[in-house]
């Protein structure tokens, strides 16, 4: 009889250890689907800050070229890193820092007098200076954009819709709309 209350015993001590050990494999494969979804998940957002970052260079580039502030093949290349100006900050002379990021920029005759036909593509790979963990990324931008014919078209001069409203201005007064006024 003693024999068979051990037996017992030790059937129900496996089973315990057993259910133990069920419970910390399903605690453990828990927790590891839930690292790889945290890790994904900011795998994801970097992706998208860089996709955002990108953007960013290619809208800049673009305004400057569309205010005359910069020439496509001055904005062309390794793009420079961001630094904040201090105040009281002496002159440095060294030059500045690549940040990873290159500018594409392709012109192109367009249809229409005057406009050319502007993609700027912001990139970054891992050919430029970007750490061997970091994603390849690009983001292009097509506009038509008048890269010529600047100083002709200055604020304050004189331009066509000027010259149209006085020339309204200087007509004479219809009688129907003094009628109405009546």
């Amino acid at each position: 009889m003693r024999r068979v209350g051990a037996i017992r015993r030790d059937r129900r001590r496996a089973a315990l250890l057993l259910e133990s050990l069920l419970a910390m494999t399903l605690f453990i494969s828990a927790g590891l689907a839930i690292l790889t979804m945290v890790e994904r998940a900011v795998a994801s957002l970097a992706m998208v800050r860089d996709l955002r970052r990108a953007a960013d260079l290619a809208r800049s580039a673009l305004a400057q070229l569309e205010a005359g502030i910069a020439e496509p093949e001055t904005l062309a290349g390794p793009v420079p890193e961001w630094e904040e100006e201090t105040s009281g900050a002496a002159f440095d002379d060294s030059p500045p820092r690549p940040s990873g990021w290159r500018l594409a920029i392709e012109t192109s005759p367009s249809p229409f007098d005057g406009l050319t036909l502007v993609t700027v593509t912001a990139s970054r790979s891992r050919e430029d200076g970007a750490a061997a963990s970091v994603e390849p990324v690009s983001y292009t931008l097509t506009q038509l954009v008048r890269l010529s014919a600047r100083a002709g078209d200055r604020a304050g001069d004189d331009g066509a819709l000027l010259e149209a409203a006085e020339t309204g201005s200087r007509r004479p007064r219809s009688r129907i709309g003094e009628e109405g006024r009546r």
